[in-house]
């Protein structure tokens, strides 16, 4: 993201053709990227020719999920400190889940 632009990925549970509506209101999004030719789990788009510190509002119309938003950075972002952190852990689904990662792993590692 930045101050012009948006950039954004998600997956969803089926294979789905989404669209993604978007717009300076929640009530008019009238803005719309089509969606990919065949239907797939993983979805990205890119948005570019925005306002700088706007904020914009956006739906994915595959699913039933409401309206959210985003707000692109101002002209002079590299004056403003920005960082952030991430973090996962490792879930496992079965008591042997542990065995079958080392075996898949030997395998592609040698």
């Amino acid at each position: 993201m930045g101050s012009d632009s948006f950039d954004m990925s998600w997956v969803s549970s089926t294979e789905s053709r989404c669209f993604f509506d978007y717009g300076l209101s929640p009530f008019l999004l009238n803005s719309t990227l089509p969606a990919p030719d065949l239907p797939t789990k993983y979805h990205w788009v890119t948005i570019k020719g925005l306002n700088e510190e706007n904020a914009y509002h956006y739906r994915v119309n595959s699913s039933s999920n409401g309206i959210n938003n985003f707000t692109t950075f101002p002209l002079d972002a590299d004056n403003y400190p920005f960082s952030f952190a991430v973090a996962t852990d490792i879930h496992w689904s079965s008591s042997n889940s542990i065995s079958n990662f080392g075996r898949r792993y030997q395998k592609a590692h040698g």
